[in-house]
């Protein structure tokens, strides 16, 4: 056997070049052909920086791409080689990249040449076999060959299964897996991109005839309702005004869309003629649109509508704090109740199928989807597929249940296999078929006798910092995952944040001053949330390792890990749509706050610094903080007058005093150390959030309240081009870390899928 084959050797890592193949800790790692390329690149030049320029030109010498491309392939391999921390490969901030490492060119040994033999085939079924460009599709020669090849791969898989299963003695346990999971037939998907416009395109639908599409689009800043015709040309905006309007919905006859919107008495189901004109509301979901992201852009289903048009499928939350599954004849406006859910459930995405025989829903327990069957003439739902695995309902917004249109399949979102993919499962076999490849595909929406449509999404979040005066800006992280909930350390050294750019949620600390970064968590359930104890020597966070999430704490070097709560503490939604469940430790170290259910309504509760005694102590706020000390906090709620109108005041928590300190659209607060600021989300658009700074009067006499200084003052200001989370103030308050979103998406659709 020939083992002279050209490699490069570093760290636990061989990269062959004969045979293209990247073996990590003696076990062969599967990239992607320009992947690979980047890796090799990187390698051959290695000591210098290589420019963002320089390397898309090596790797894609005849095909235009942008950044995104380039940042998914070193993705992909920092993911191979293991190295979040970038030992190997380093990011130069705007510059390029650098390969760090020693290198030595050498043979692979003889055990390793012999596992390469046994998978060998298996690399030339996948990577060889090259679709042929097809010059009838309207996309860039880049992009139709990259969903193409993603199309064979899936395409080849029961093949190379088996040839697995054959070299290397799996086929016992492949037994099990091919009874639960095919993979799509041997043809190539036909994926064509619909829009490619500037910003996020989503939460799409068909027409009936399937000529148009409506979409949201968030070109200015906020999401607002668009149609064009399916085939191309110029978009036609239906919706504007400064609250979000998305999920809009066909009816069967073509007359209305539906939609959603939250104009700030909550998320509303609104009727609109497709070609413009007078908006009618229809129903209400109770879902709080800000607080409860996650559930708005759930509410309505890829198909509500009745076959005839006559009913429309929704979501609502219900007094006790579930979300039920409801539907409202249009001819009578009588809405009825489907399904019950249990309490800590929560009901969505409810869809008819074709024939009108079924509807298809979500039912989110304990973090996870699950996809449930329910008779549309009534009775008990029962229970299609339900495992440990995420499906139907995932941390992105709009993650619809679709039918085929044969009304035997059902298309979901599921993260199963790590990325964001789109699912079909047979509903007499329970079989299950992969149709996309991720990284995020989303909300699969498929037309009567037509093809299945859904969005790709660039979701890029970074951390960064500013200071009040002056608006100086620094960007903190370079990753392509997620980076959310930053807070500075007391000595303003460190930040500590939850990122998932291992694939689960994990804690991990900056330092500012030596920018490298560390992880403190290393579970396969969520991690997140984290806030400094006042003297720097402990984290708390909230984990899922036992089950539901709990108030955790750890040492400030990420040891001793210990849990301190004894009840769940229900998370809607993660990332950013869960920052107001955040733990906060209360400045004098004695007590940890966070917000939990109570009496049906959200409450800030209080637990000792020993666990003990944790209690309710403000019901109906929405958000908090801690003011100055264990006695007094800042918090967002809901006015008394009706409107739906937030607020933010101040409460003193042992005599029950309280002042209003600014009103209006508003979400994530956070307050300066020294009670000098507070800072918060302003606007009633998730897509358009910015960062608002509130001055504050320091109280004068004991046992008095803060009162403001005046307006609040903008301080980021995206302008359609980016929207923020909040984070923590630096320790002086004059400054505040934060989390910066670039949402770009399009949507595609699978012409022959059938």
């Amino acid at each position: 056997m020939e083992s002279t084959h050209h490699t490069y050797s570093f760290g636990a890592n061989v990269l062959d070049l004969d045979r293209e193949r990247l073996v990590h800790e003696e076990r062969e790692v599967k990239l992607r052909p320009k992947s690979f390329a980047c890796l090799k690149y990187l390698i051959e030049h290695r000591g210098r920086l290589v420019t963002k320029d320089e390397l898309i030109q090596a790797v894609w010498p005849d095909s235009f791409v942008t950044d995104d491309s380039l940042v998914q392939c070193l993705r992909d391999v920092r993911r191979a080689l293991g190295d979040d921390s970038q030992n190997f490969i380093k990011t130069v901030p705007r510059r390029g990249y650098l390969f760090d490492a020693e290198v030595i060119e050498q043979g692979l040994g003889t055990a390793s040449a012999v596992y390469s033999e046994q998978v060998e085939a298996v690399r030339v079924l996948i990577e060889t076999e090259k679709p042929e460009p097809d010059k009838g599709q309207d996309q860039p020669q880049n992009q139709k060959q990259t969903h193409l090849r993603s199309a064979i791969k899936l395409a080849r898989g029961a093949k190379l299964a088996v040839l697995i299963a054959v070299g290397v003695g799996l086929a016992s346990v492949l037994y099990f897996f091919f009874h639960r999971v095919v993979n799509p037939p041997n043809e190539a998907w036909v994926i064509k991109p619909l829009t490619s416009l500037s910003g996020d395109e989503e939460g799409a639908t068909w027409s009936p005839d399937h000529t148009f599409i409506a979409y949201g689009h968030n070109s200015s800043g906020n999401m607002e309702i668009f149609v064009r015709s399916s085939s191309g040309g110029e978009q036609i905006r239906l919706t504007e005004n400064a609250a979000d309007d998305f999920l809009p919905r066909w009816s069967p006859d073509g007359q209305n869309l539906a939609f959603l919107s939250d104009r700030g008495s909550g998320t509303n189901i609104y009727l609109i003629p497709p070609l413009g004109g007078a908006e009618r509301k229809l129903a209400e979901t109770h879902i709080p649109y800000l607080e409860r992201f996650d559930d708005a852009w759930s509410a309505l289903g890829a198909v509500p509508w009745s076959t005839d048009g006559k009913e429309l499928l929704f979501s609502r939350l219900q007094p006790t704090g579930e979300i039920a599954i409801w539907k409202i004849n249009l001819v009578t406006t009588k809405e009825t109740q489907l399904t019950f859910p249990t309490k800590g459930s929560d009901d969505l995405q409810a869809a008819w199928s074709f024939d009108g025989q079924s509807i298809a829903f979500s039912r989110r327990q304990a973090g996870l989807g699950r996809l449930w069957l329910l008779s549309s003439s009534g009775g008990e739902p029962h229970l299609l597929l339900g495992d440990q695995n995420d499906n139907g309902h995932l941390t992105w917004s709009a993650d619809s249940v679709t039918w085929s249109t044969d009304s035997r399949r059902l298309v979901f979102v599921s993260t199963r296999t790590g990325p964001t993919s789109l699912w079909e499962i047979d509903l007499s076999s329970r079989r299950l078929r992969q149709l996309t490849t991720g990284p995020i595909d989303l909300d699969p929406v498929t037309a009567r006798n037509g093809p299945l449509m859904y969005e790709e999404l660039n979701h890029q979040t970074d951390l960064y910092s500013i200071h009040f005066e002056g608006s100086t800006e620094e960007q903190l992280t370079f990753h392509t995952r997620e980076n959310f909930a930053p807070r500075f350390s007391p000595d303003g050294k460190k930040l500590v944040y939850q990122s998932n750019r291992t694939g689960s949620d994990e804690i991990w600390v900056l330092d500012l001053q030596k920018k490298v970064e560390q992880r403190l968590t290393n579970q396969p359930d969520s991690n997140v949330l984290p806030d400094w104890s006042p003297d720097g020597q402990e984290i708390v966070f909230l984990s899922k390792r036992d089950g539901g999430y709990r108030v955790w704490i750890m040492n400030a070097d990420g040891s001793a890990p210990h849990c301190l709560s004894s009840r769940d503490i229900p998370l809607s939604g993660v990332s950013c749509t869960s920052l107001r469940n955040a733990p906060r430790w209360s400045p004098d170290g004695n007590k940890i706050g966070y917000l939990a259910p109570s009496k049906g309504a959200t409450a800030l509760w209080v637990i000792s610094r020993n666990g003990q005694n944790a209690q309710p102590a403000l019901v109906g706020a929405l958000r908090f903080d801690w003011y100055r000390d264990s006695q007094h906090v800042i918090y967002s709620r809901v006015a008394n007058d009706g409107s739906g109108t937030r607020e933010i005041g101040v409460a003193d928590l042992e005599t029950g005093q309280t002042a209003l300190l600014y009103r209006g659209p508003s979400s994530e607060l956070t307050a300066a150390r020294d009670g000098s600021a507070i800072a918060f989300m302003g606007g009633m658009s998730h897509f358009g959030e910015q960062l608002y700074v509130l001055r504050l009067f320091l109280p004068a006499a004991p046992g008095a309240l803060p009162r403001a200084t005046g307006e609040a003052q903008q301080v980021t200001h995206g302008r359609g081009k980016f929207h923020v989370h909040n984070g923590g103030c630096s320790p002086d308050g004059k400054g505040i870390a934060y989390t910066r979103i670039v949402d770009q998406g399009d949507i595609y659709m699978i012409e022959n899928y059938h």
